[in-house]
């Protein structure tokens, strides 16, 4: 946490410092401007999980490795790839995601409980624990959509 903050104040008075200079630019001496806003993004979005999870009284959940654009990057993924066989067309419409959500934890907790029975190459690079974490959390999502379509609903109505 420290050396985070610690590096986006040097890159905060670095940029000062050649912007207040005449002889250099930031195009040519400072780091690029999609490095710097993550830099940025990530500092502000760390203290705002640990405000979270502080206010939350679970600091157990501070799993930082789960706090990357990966985990999302990879259900995007199995959410694509569960186009049928035939079909070219890998994009989907919410209700379309919603039921493909739905399959993804089917197929996840399938492969949880017959990891000892069926070997599952896909499996191999996870672990018990964070498979049960990522179907704790599909299950919130899930309860949460339902909440959300079900709100709609009567709303309509």
């Amino acid at each position: 946490m420290k050396l985070l903050w610690k590096w986006t104040f040097f890159l905060r008075l670095w940029r000062k410092w050649i912007q207040s200079d005449g002889d250099y630019s930031l195009n040519h001496n400072f780091i690029n401007l999609n490095a710097y806003t993550c830099v940025e993004i990530n500092a502000h979005a760390l203290i705002n999980i640990l405000r979270k999870l502080r206010d939350s009284e679970e600091p157990e959940l501070f799993l930082i490795w789960l706090f990357n654009s990966q985990p999302c990057e990879k259900f995007f993924r199995t959410a694509r790839s569960l186009s049928g066989v035939k079909s070219t067309v890998t994009n989907f419409s919410i209700f379309e995601f919603i039921c493909k959500i739905l399959r993804i934890d089917y197929t996840g907790e399938t492969q949880l409980k017959l990891k000892d029975i069926v070997n599952f190459p896909s499996f191999r690079n996870y672990t018990v624990p964070l498979l049960a974490l990522v179907h704790q959390h599909l299950f919130c999502l899930k309860i949460t959509i339902l909440k959300m379509l079900y709100s709609k609903r009567s709303s309509v109505l």
